[in-house]
């Protein structure tokens, strides 16, 4: 393998042998295959929305423990279910504010928050600023980028 990749010139050659590398190895390990399908089903229902963001229930629902769901989503991640969902409901909340068709609050609620003082704290831990600033700031931005 390692001769392989070396002796390939273009870069699409050695990413299909990796491609074809990997996929193998995985196919050897079809339990492997089944957890990670397994986490993707649980990385997909944290996502999904407030009502379905209940660890416990989420576990139950994939027949597992709460601390067995804690362990799978963090091996794969890096990080616990709760700070996957802080990221996620972040990242929605930004995609929101740069579509600027909503106030603050329903963004809010749609991105899942429980309510604008939780929107309001996450979003300042990842920025450094409120919801109403970064507007502001990204307002300002761009009636430079259109001057």
């Amino acid at each position: 393998m390692h001769i392989q990749l070396a002796e390939s010139n273009p870069i699409t050659a050695r990413i299909a042998l990796l491609d074809a590398f990997f996929t193998e190895l995985l196919t050897r390990a079809p339990k492997k295959v089944q957890r990670l399908h397994k986490v993707a089903h649980i990385l997909s229902s944290i996502t999904k929305g407030a009502s379905e963001n209940n660890i416990g229930r989420i576990a139950d629902t994939h027949g597992i423990t709460a601390r067995h769901l804690h362990k799978l989503v963090y091996q794969h991640t890096g990080l616990s279910p709760k700070s996957f969902d802080k990221i996620h409901r972040f990242k929605t909340s930004l995609k929101l504010i740069g579509e600027n068709k909503l106030p603050l609050t329903s963004i809010a609620y749609d991105a899942g928050y429980f309510d604008q003082s939780h929107f309001i704290r996450d979003f300042k831990s990842f920025t450094g600023l409120t919801p109403t600033a970064y507007l502001n700031n990204l307002s300002t931005v761009n009636q430079m980028l259109i001057n």
